[in-house]
């Protein structure tokens, strides 16, 4: 299923910078406790209220792209419910990106025909599109802090302005070697094959 919302500005104080930064999966970008990166995919897991008591996010503190006056970006997610409620009441999943001190987000939505009660693994992932005033993007990233609807979900697909943020990274050596390295965004093979091992590290 397939929903276009229109992007509302707030203006807010982010409740995830309260937390420390657990680990960085992919370049630049954190997972807070409660969030794990594995292989191009996010789990998002906010059921632990000790781990997690103000939700959990995944968040680039300096994207450091420039945009333009005038223009639109497009920012997009694709997420599915496990377990929980997740897209019920405040603190629905959703993207927020940051300029100045403006929060804008695109929401997992909150309306009725988007609470389903308990997840239904045969529900078809939702994709969450929205749209952002051109503009410098600086804080950005995904959070998740619905503390009344505790709850996980998968997160498989989330881009800005068309570049794709999750990313599937090399698996082996032999997926570096030979300029492997350079189709998972490396500069070159010794980065590739320590990504490997911190990966490994990050998910024990």
């Amino acid at each position: 299923m397939k929903r276009t919302i229109t992007v509302m500005a707030m203006v807010m104080a982010l409740t995830m910078s309260m937390v420390s930064m657990a680990m960085a999966d992919i370049d630049g970008w954190e997972a807070n406790p409660g969030t794990t990166v594995d292989n191009g995919a996010l789990t998002m897991d906010t059921r632990d209220a000790a781990e997690t008591p103000l939700g959990t996010s995944f968040e680039n503190e300096d994207y450091g792209v420039a945009g333009e006056a005038g223009t639109s970006v497009e920012i997009q997610f694709t997420f599915k419910v496990l377990e929980g409620d997740a897209r019920c009441d405040q603190g629905a999943p959703r993207v927020f990106v940051r300029g100045g001190d403006e929060f804008v987000f695109a929401s997992g939505g909150q309306d009725s025909a988007d609470c389903p009660g308990e997840a239904d693994p045969s529900a078809e992932p939702l994709t969450i599109t929205g749209e952002v005033d051109g503009g410098d993007l600086g804080h950005v990233g995904l959070v998740f802090d619905n503390t009344v609807n505790r709850s996980l979900i998968e997160v498989t697909q989330f881009s800005i302005d068309g570049v794709e943020i999750l990313v599937a990274g090399p698996t082996s050596k032999d997926d570096c070697k030979r300029g492997g390295f350079a189709d998972f965004g490396f500069d070159n093979q010794g980065r590739c094959i320590a990504s490997i091992q911190a990966n490994a590290n990050a998910n024990r």
